[in-house]
């Protein structure tokens, strides 16, 4: 067995990948997403077409890893389901070592939001700061509670997202705090699939309400 070793130097550290996690990452494809809310509905959808062959994983942000078993060539699903596939990804392209996805989809908390301002377009304009709007939940849309608001961003920052957006409303300022749910479970929309065996075995409802979760 090959031994894999790891050079420390202070805060650095150098890794050698195995050569069968090269080759197996060689064999896949990496697809960016048009809709970042697609995301959780890839496979989904890959099944409604009669692709089952084809696994996809979430890499962060709109990015997903296509992975095919030994019966499909995803060049050939590709080329046979080019208009479908241009309709639900950005771009399409096979797995290279420099390959980093630089986004993450995260749920954030807002408090101290005046009740003046409660609607989608100012937690749009507050998610401009740490990222860019996707959506919010339930409970924030109908005002279920007014403590506090969530909403799902896709954001760019690495780090753990706590910080104040000052919005001047009316000739007052309003320091708003944004904090990133912290991962709980690897869900950041409403419902869960489940699989078995590559098939769809049963859905899952996450009730959005008291869950913290991120990508």
């Amino acid at each position: 067995m090959e031994k894999k070793e790891t050079v420390k130097e202070g805060n650095n550290v150098e890794f050698k990948p195995s050569k069968d996690c090269v080759e197996w990452l060689g064999k896949c494809f990496v697809g960016k997403l048009v809709n970042v809310e697609d995301v959780e509905k890839v496979q989904t959808k890959l099944c409604a077409v009669g692709l089952y062959n084809i696994k996809a994983m979430r890499m962060g942000g709109r990015c997903v890893l296509l992975e095919a078993d030994d019966d499909c060539d995803v060049v050939e699903c590709l080329q046979s389901n080019y208009t479908w596939f241009q309709g639900l990804f950005e771009e399409v392209k096979r797995w290279n070592p420099v390959v980093m996805v630089h986004e993450r989809v995260i749920w954030v908390q807002c408090f101290g939001i005046p009740l003046v301002a409660w609607e989608e377009r100012f937690f749009s304009l507050v998610a401009t700061v740490p990222g860019s709007f996707i959506k919010l939940d339930d409970a924030t849309t109908l005002k279920s509670r007014l403590d506090v608001g969530r909403m799902l961003i896709l954001t760019s920052s690495k780090s753990f997202i706590n910080m104040t957006v000052n919005v001047k409303i009316n000739d007052q300022v309003y320091g708003i705090t944004v904090v990133e749910e912290v991962m709980v479970d690897h869900v950041n929309f409403v419902s869960r699939k489940c699989f078995v065996s590559g098939d769809i075995d049963v859905e899952k409802e996450v009730s959005e309400g008291s869950i913290s979760s991120s990508d």
